[in-house]
């Protein structure tokens, strides 16, 4: 299946909760390509109840989904600039921008994640 095939079939069902909460699933653990999809998705979803989720994705192995993660926590944000991590980023660079995104979702929502 094609990755225009599979985001035709995304949008078509999104707002089926279920989906969603699977897609969180292999967001957390699954091969590196089901992973990018699912973080992918759930970016596009603009919905704040995966910003952890998506905040998690920012520590993943695969830099291709700690990209995705970022852009689909800008999306969400509606800051498009964000908090990073750059492209090229360093482990420092991902950490950083790790605790600023959680900072800024606890400006919202301030039990979702625990403090440091």
């Amino acid at each position: 299946m094609t990755l225009p095939a599979i985001r035709r079939i995304w949008l078509s069902i999104r707002s089926t909760r279920n989906l969603l909460g699977v897609l969180e699933q292999l967001a957390r653990g699954g091969e590196p390509r089901v992973r990018l999809l699912a973080v992918h998705a759930l970016g596009r979803a603009g919905n704040l109840d995966y910003v952890a989720t998506l905040i998690y994705a920012l520590t993943d192995p695969d830099r291709r989904v700690v990209i995705e993660a970022r852009d689909g926590l800008r999306f969400v944000s509606r800051r498009f600039d964000g908090f990073g991590p750059p492209d090229d980023f360093t482990d420092k660079q991902r950490f950083e921008a790790v605790d600023a995104w959680k900072d800024w979702y606890r400006t919202l929502r301030p039990t979702a994640i625990p403090n440091k």
